[in-house]
């Protein structure tokens, strides 16, 4: 069995749609997609899946109406107001978030003066606050969240409020990524890049020891020299492996910042940055219609580009991107990255191209015979051909591994406290001072034979009958939660024993999960028979008696309303009546017509019944008025 990836949600939905399925799954991912997920508290947050690379749509998320947590105020925050929670598991040790609100020129939604506070813990327990926190000047409805330090496989919450009260949508972006070693603003204290990872700076502030060393990138001050032009820079260095071509993309985390670039080849090796060659200088912006003199937005080397340098400024024809470079194998390059802003807000870094980084090129492997949680986990490291040879290794195996770290080459062998999704990370410190991580995702499921959950039989009835569902399950752990899906259908999702009220042929489904981190799932088909079953009488007497005195039609509880028109004999609308409910007699025609007895006779009724599965269903006939 493979530890990665062992079942995928496809097929075990078509599993599933095939009838029983009656095993413990490696993962539950398609339960938690389904279960309806709020963010009003720590309790019942936003499970983010993919914190490497997420970015929300503009106003996909909001405070207005959530109501307050109960939690107290973090460090930062401005009182206690309306809040939303997310959470997600890391897969690196650094992080990123970004709460863009009613920001001037690029909106994310309506929220004023965004709050951010990172957590880890328990909710209910010991949820601690002090990781970090973030508030925001009101002027900018723009914050960004930063920490590093995370343990991978470790969950973390994010919340949110408005520091002034005034709730509202907003954007959010999470990035977890491994970093570099820390950047400096001096080409000879550059990060070393050992591969083409994205990742994030999440701080540009300073001009470092030396202010003079980009005096020779012209671009900047529009081909006058001897001006300076590094105020907020941050430099990275590499050595090409595999000649190739190289692009990136570099974007302000504060989107409206003016990122300026130069990148140089280091003729003399990686450790020295004299007689530096600039092979590209880029110091314009990209303008918006709504505000014309602001420079800001993503640069950096793109195929489409035809430019070696673009001066200051943002006049037409400038477009922000450079034409890409051809490395060669063996020579060293520097990149200085310079926000002239001065806002303080970094950036997030893409590469692209065919060419390649010198790295360690160290990996690892999972050893195991199976992919239980009650049995030991072999790790083994994979030894590196590189040139650059490893000088450290640290290793995260998880929250609920033992031993939670561990340093050198190993191998290891690690134990779990419960079943489901891993992580694990290497982070290999290089002889040059690069830095690469390695992170592998797994499943561990539980192997005690005796799991099990049963959802009960197969079912057939009518539109409008509610049906008893009740589940059974045994799991070896406790505290154990029950879930029903299509939960939207059921009284109570989580109970065992429950009624539905089913408005289509479907599959019910009824897993569980303990403390452990077991799971065990089963299914029954819902066979639902339509029949919309209507009764319309074709006489009434309105004589005051309360025997017949009005007319409407009759139906069960499937039906949701109905629109009920009345005509006389020669087309003349005489009573009508909109979203009435069947058999509530008093809501039907009384047989009056503008205040007076209507004339007995023939009339015409013309009637549309809606029912609780979408359908509307026509009737008409004769109807005689009796006195």
């Amino acid at each position: 069995m493979s530890l990665v990836g062992a079942i995928s949600a496809e097929n075990t939905f078509k599993e599933m749609m095939r009838g029983k399925l009656k095993y413990c799954l490696l993962f539950f991912c398609l339960f938690s997609s389904l279960a309806a997920q709020t963010g009003a508290d720590c309790f019942d947050p936003i499970r983010i899946a993919d914190p490497t690379n997420f970015c929300s749509a503009n106003e996909a998320y909001s405070t207005d109406g959530l109501g307050l947590s109960g939690y107290e105020p973090a460090d930062c925050f401005n009182g206690e107001q309306e809040d939303i929670w997310f959470v997600f598991t890391a897969e690196a040790t650094e992080m990123s978030v970004i709460v863009r609100g009613a920001t001037r020129s690029a909106r994310g939604g309506s929220l004023q003066a965004p709050e951010a506070q990172l957590y880890f813990g328990n909710c209910g327990q010991t949820l601690s606050s002090g990781v970090n926190c973030a508030s925001d000047d009101p002027r900018n409805q723009f914050v960004e969240l930063k920490q590093d330090g995370l343990l991978p496989g470790q969950d973390y919450f994010i919340r949110v409020q408005s520091g002034n009260g005034f709730d509202g949508s907003f954007q959010l972006c999470i990035r977890n990524f491994n970093a570099p070693v820390d950047p400096q603003s001096d080409c000879p204290q550059g990060a070393l890049l050992c591969d083409k990872s994205s990742f994030i700076v999440p701080l540009i502030d300073g001009e470092g020891n030396d202010p003079d060393e980009l005096m020779d990138a012209l671009c900047f001050s529009n081909g006058f020299p001897g001006a300076n032009n590094e105020t907020n820079s941050t430099w990275f260095k590499w050595i090409c492996k595999e000649s190739g071509s190289l692009t990136f993309a570099l974007s302000p985390l504060n989107i409206v910042d003016d990122l300026d670039f130069v990148l140089f080849e280091l003729p003399n090796g990686i450790d020295d940055c004299s007689d530096n060659r600039i092979l590209r200088c880029m110091a314009a912006g990209a303008a918006i219609a709504e505000y014309p003199t602001d420079c800001h937005g993503p640069t950096g080397l793109r195929p489409e580009a035809n430019d070696d340098s673009e001066p200051a400024g943002c006049e037409q024809g400038q477009d922000n991107w450079l034409r890409p470079i051809n490395m060669e194998a063996g020579k060293a390059y520097a990149l200085a990255v310079n926000n002239f802003s001065g806002s303080g807000s970094g950036f997030e870094i893409e590469f692209g191209g065919t060419g390649t980084f010198e790295g360690t090129n160290t990996d690892f492997e999972l050893i195991s015979p199976e992919a239980c949680y009650e049995d030991p986990l072999g790790i083994e490291l994979i030894d590196s051909s590189s040139v650059d040879s490893v000088v450290q290794v640290n290793w995260y195996f998880g929250a609920s591994a033992n031993p939670g770290t561990g340093t050198g080459e190993g191998p290891f062998s690690i134990t779990y406290d419960k079943a489901g999704p891993k992580v694990i990370s290497m982070e290999v410190l290089s002889s040059k001072g690069c830095k690469e991580t390695v992170t592998k995702r797994f499943e561990l499921i539980c192997c005690d034979p005796n799991i099990f959950a049963e959802a009960g039989p197969d079912q057939t009835v009518d539109l409008g009958e509610q049906i008893l569902i009740s589940g059974d399950a045994f799991l070896p752990g406790g505290n154990i939660i029950a879930q029903w899906e299509p939960a939207e259908t059921i009284d109570c999702p989580t109970c065992f024993a429950t009624t539905a009220l089913p408005i289509a042929s479907t599959y019910y489904f009824f897993s569980v999960s303990d403390s452990l981190g077991c799971t065990a799932i089963d299914s029954f088909y819902l066979d639902l028979k339509a029949t919309y079953p209507a009764y319309i009488p074709n006489s009434f007497s309105p004589n005051g008696d309360n025997i017949n005195d009005f007319f409407t039609a009759y139906s069960n509880v499937s039906a949701s309303g109905m629109d009920l028109k009345v005509f006389s004999r020669w087309g003349e609308l005489v009573y009508e009546a909109q979203n009435i409910m069947p058999g509530i007699e008093s809501s039907g025609w009384d047989g009056t017509f503008k205040g007076r007895l209507a004339d007995p006779g023939i009339y015409v009724y013309l009637l549309e019944i809606r029912f609780i599965d979408g359908s509307v269903r026509t009737f008409e006939g004769d109807l005689w008025l009796r006195r």
